[in-house]
């Protein structure tokens, strides 16, 4: 597990930097609007217009510091070993192999259940190198920057870097096991800011782009609809309803598909996007999500409306926004729990664990300042046995040991 160790502290090192610069740049782009000068002066002017150009490239070079994080685990799925991660054997190789004999229609054309925009990934890819560990660099070096890039648009209300810690521990080795589905994924989580900016023009437009990475990318609707709706109406009642619903709806996903495709709503050729893929459950999904699921809620208050005006961090939006994060988590939980019986359960809740990841961290982000380095071991031990455990004792994503690739 070493290789995973010391490339997730050195990423996290690099999304630290950033996360500092940015946060520079923001408090002093904030204390510029409150102080703002009206003087006609030349020499306050250009005073002016020199801070504004110093907090421009302290912003500007936090970026750089979260493109090196992100190039860091990028490096790492893509140097592995051919025997690393399952979905190699069974979207990986093979496809890389035959893109580089045919044309692009006629391999597409080949392998109709596989989604086009994956296809067109691969085959790109193969343009690049003789070896497909370009294709699993390229595909973690979307999926990362996606993920970075949905956490980046709550800066104000989280710590990225124990957002983006959260997801090295909890999704990073379902990248290796689920790359298609962890594309939609990526896409999904930078794309929902929008529909919250009620920007659904490119909401709608990277939900599309999303589907033709994977099917499932569908649950991203749900996410929306309950933010949506709990942004309408957050008491009790709706949010136990939208909990049941998701759940039961997401057990039934192939169901309702078949259903309406007898209603003739949808055409024959859906049966591609029934969702078969599944995966086992490693640790009682109750034990591991519980405790801090237990901390939100009792610090609800605090989760809410807590806010640090020294490092930036805001209040979320309103309470219904709290309830959101809440009512995922409960989703995802009883999801995962559930998925002993209902195995595509296991993949659907993959949506909700980056959400889980950003509620984590928020619940550190907010913690007075005696309690933050208590809060940050503990939740840290808590990451690492779930990685540990998962993937080395469990098995999980066939992801241990890891075993450098011949390049």
């Amino acid at each position: 597990m070493v290789p995973y160790y010391i490339t997730f502290f050195i990423s996290c090192i690099f999304c630290y930097l950033g996360e500092q610069s940015m946060r520079r740049g923001l408090i002093a782009k904030e204390n510029n609007a409150e102080h703002t000068v009206t003087h006609q002066s030349k020499k306050i002017n250009f005073n002016i217009r020199l801070r504004k150009s110093h907090r421009r490239f302290i912003i500007k070079s936090s970026y750089l510091y979260f493109a090196l994080s992100i190039l860091m685990v990028s490096l790492l799925a893509g140097v592995r070993d051919y025997s690393v991660g399952t979905d190699i054997r069974v979207y990986g190789n093979d496809l890389f192999y035959y893109a580089k004999m045919v044309s692009l229609p006629t391999f597409i054309e080949r392998f109709p259940y596989i989604e086009n925009l994956y296809l067109v990934l691969v085959y790109f890819s193969a343009f690049f190198s003789k070896e497909p560990h370009i294709l699993y660099f390229f595909t973690g070096l979307i999926i990362y920057s996606f993920i970075m890039a949905g956490m980046l648009k709550f800066k104000d209300r989280i710590s990225i870097t124990f957002s983006w810690f959260c997801f090295l521990c909890l999704l990073y080795g379902d990248t290796f096991n689920a790359m298609r589905q962890c594309l939609a994924i990526g896409i999904i989580v930078w794309t929902f800011y929008f529909a919250v900016e009620k920007k659904y023009i490119a909401y709608v437009f990277g939900t599309v782009v999303a589907f033709f990475f994977h099917n499932s990318a569908i649950i991203g609707i749900i996410i929306f609809a309950i933010y949506k709706i709990l942004q309408i109406n957050n008491k009790l009642w709706m949010k136990i309803l939208l909990v049941i619903t998701t759940v039961v709806g997401l057990a039934f996903f192939n169901e309702i598909l078949t259903f309406l495709m007898n209603m003739g709503i949808l055409g024959l050729k859906m049966t591609r996007y029934f969702i078969r893929e599944s995966s086992g459950l490693s640790i009682p999904a109750i034990l591991i999500r519980l405790p801090f699921l237990i901390l939100i809620l009792v610090q609800k208050k605090q989760f809410c409306y807590g806010e640090n005006s020294k490092s930036g961090l805001k209040p979320l939006s309103n309470e219904a926004e709290a309830d959101f994060f809440i009512v995922l988590l409960f989703a995802e939980m009883i999801s995962v729990e559930l998925s002993s019986f209902v195995a595509s359960l296991y993949r659907i809740a993959l949506y909700f664990v980056p959400f889980r990841c950003m509620a984590y961290a928020r619940i550190f982000a907010v913690q007075k300042k005696e309690n933050r380095f208590f809060y940050g071991i503990l939740l840290t031990v808590y990451l690492l046995i779930i990685f540990i455990y998962q993937n080395q004792f469990k098995g999980n994503n066939e992801i241990y040991p890891y075993i450098f690739g011949k390049l």
